[in-house]
């Protein structure tokens, strides 16, 4: 399938995620109306060429595990590990199954799809801040906060970023 819908966003510097039956595009900054309506009228065209990009993003994985696919997403276990740009740990998890095994130790748990978005950035500080933004969501306490008052992150920085202010 040629994803002509999605590639025009692609190439204006969108990211478009799907979060349960919503499509979310960003930066949400740089949405004009002309974007806005272009959204909405191609909005199930978008939705499945997200669904499918996703899919082969997770299909590009080692292809030793059964039926062809990476063993980490088969296995269903979550892996703690440090990050030195983060001078923290983190949970990578394959799916939300093994994310709520971990979620209650209180540190961020990373999904493959957040993985994959991180490694669309460019090398530098543009992954940093993908790690960065995607951490700050997947942080238990964050998420509960966010969610409880319909929040947003607008601004990530280390404990080391801030006190260099």
């Amino acid at each position: 399938m040629v994803m002509k819908t999605s590639s025009y966003l692609l190439n204006l510097g969108f990211e478009m995620r799907i979060h349960g039956d919503k499509l979310r595009v960003f930066p949400r900054e740089k949405i004009t109306q002309e974007i806005r309506e272009y959204i909405r009228s191609n909005k199930a065209v978008l939705m499945e060429e997200v669904k499918k990009r996703q899919s082969d993003a997770l299909g590009e994985c080692h292809e030793s595990g059964p039926e062809g696919k990476d063993p980490f997403l088969v296995s269903g276990a979550a892996c703690k590990v440090f990050l030195p740009p983060l001078e923290r740990d983190v949970w990578l998890c394959p799916d939300e199954k093994a994310r709520s095994m971990v979620k209650d130790d209180g540190l961020p748990c990373l999904l493959f799809t957040d993985l994959v978005y991180i490694l669309r950035g460019k090398p530098g500080e543009d992954r940093l801040s993908r790690l960065k933004r995607a951490c700050a969501k997947r942080n238990p306490v964050t998420e509960e906060v966010l969610r409880q008052l319909n929040g947003k992150v607008t601004s990530v920085k280390t404990v080391k970023e801030y006190g260099n202010e």
